[in-house]
């Protein structure tokens, strides 16, 4: 899993940003200066920023959802990798090799029965 810094804003990050300043810009201008030749305009934008908030911070989750079964089938990969290596390196016998296999097929089909619900 790479925790460095971005190069860059995604897409979904930065439709929140968005939707949130415009809900933001419209509720300071509604409710804190009340400026009556705007009013129409503004209930406009907190209307379309609401729902582009909503949808957006779903985006997002999705996303996060996606990465993490992304993550899950890394790890799985890197188990059958290190058994091989170990089976290889002969740490392990047939029989460890086959049975630690089995727990990874488990675990495997877990979750891919997790993702189909």
């Amino acid at each position: 899993m790479d925790l460095s810094l971005p190069k860059y804003v995604r897409f979904d990050f930065l439709l929140v940003l968005i939707s949130a300043g415009l809900m933001t810009l419209s509720f300071y201008y509604l409710y804190v200066e009340q400026i009556d030749e705007i009013q129409n305009f503004m209930k406009f934008l907190f209307v379309i920023g609401c729902p582009l908030f909503i949808y957006s911070l779903s985006i997002v989750y999705r996303n996060y959802q996606m990465e993490m079964d992304l993550v899950s089938f890394q790890i799985l990969d890197a188990k059958k990798l290190a058994v091989n290596n170990l089976k290889k390196e002969g740490i392990i016998d047939q029989n460890d090799e086959f049975a630690i296999n089995r727990i990874i097929k488990e675990d495997l089909q877990y979750l891919l029965d997790k993702k189909r619900k």
